[in-house]
């Protein structure tokens, strides 16, 4: 017979407990729908980074020697990078260090209405 203890919160059922504090439960640790659909994002992005990445060098490249550009220059061709838009600084320091630019450490007013007119770097092709 089925007996439930109020006092113990278990149900003892033909004469064994179930539940209560006793009671182990494996934690379920399964990926949840949430964690799948970030993750799958995250690969996507990650890929489309790396594509991004090679397009803005290989935009750069394209560039005559001594040419003088900015961000919008490289935005005008390959388009706005994927994620965030600080990410342009960091793949300009990534053509600088491979050699394919340098900063002229001058700045012009950037035109792009987002952009507020910003002070952006010019870079030369090298």
């Amino acid at each position: 017979m089925d007996q439930i203890s109020l006092f113990s919160a278990q149900v003892i059922v033909g004469g064994q407990r179930k539940g209560g504090p006793r009671s182990r439960r494996v934690p379920d640790t399964r990926p949840t729908g949430r964690e799948l659909r970030d993750g799958g994002i995250e690969l996507v992005l990650k890929h489309e980074r790396a594509r991004y990445k090679a397009a803005f060098v290989e935009a750069v490249v394209a560039f005559p020697s001594g040419f003088e550009f900015t961000a919008e220059d490289v935005r005008a061709l390959i388009g706005d990078p994927p994620g965030h838009r600080n990410s342009m600084g960091g793949l300009f320091h990534a053509v600088a260090k491979l050699g394919l630019a340098s900063d002229t450490r001058q700045r012009m007013k950037a035109t792009r209405t987002k952009a507020h007119a910003r002070d952006l770097p010019i870079w030369r092709r090298l």
